[in-house]
């Protein structure tokens, strides 16, 4: 994991995978949620999203990336436990603003509304769809979304990174604004 402390203008790119390949236990414990609420056809949805988490191949991803670009990477962090904050834990001075981030996946609202968590604790506490985050100069971010789509998964720059008094994470979606410190 680098640091995301570099001057300049580097945005975070999100690789859009929603594997949890080391994440078993958060898969355990979707498993485990009570489905009585939701019809069978909802339930084999969600199902069926919950085992398209778990086997998506993010580390051969990861690897062609390293390999062309480690030199140039500013930063990656991997959006568990802390998801959408967890880059709190590694910057300082720095306003990491996510403001173009993918729309929710239909498993995080049905947590929501069944829970009724605020929005802002679901951003601290799930990755929301996005498993990882790379944090690399604008020059070089389309390349890095064309080596994740080659393997078949979606990847967008999300934000920017700006230098700040303090460090600080700024989360604009559908759902609102939110910020942490």
């Amino acid at each position: 994991h680098g640091r995301t402390s570099h001057q300049g203008t580097h945005g975070p790119v999100r690789l859009r995978s929603v594997s949890l390949k080391e994440g078993s236990s958060m898969v355990g414990k979707f498993s485990k949620m009570p489905v009585s609420f939701v019809s069978a056809e909802t339930e084999m949805e969600y199902q069926s999203e919950i085992i398209s988490m778990a086997f998506v191949d993010v580390d051969g991803i990861i690897k062609k990336i390293l390999d062309q670009y480690r030199s140039k990477i500013h930063g990656m962090v991997h959006c568990s436990g802390g998801a959408q904050t967890k880059v709190l834990h590694f910057i300082e001075n720095l306003h990491i603003i996510k403001d173009n981030l993918f729309p929710i996946p239909p498993l995080f609202q049905l947590i929501q509304e069944q829970s009724g968590t605020d929005w802002k604790e679901m951003y601290k506490v799930f990755n929301m769809g996005h498993r990882m985050e790379i944090y690399i100069d604008q020059a070089h971010a389309d390349e890095i979304i064309a080596i994740s789509k080659s393997f078949g998964i979606d990847a967008q720059i999300v934000g920017r990174v700006e230098n700040a008094e303090k460090k600080q994470v700024t989360i604009t979606s559908e759902k609102g604004e939110f910020v942490y410190y």
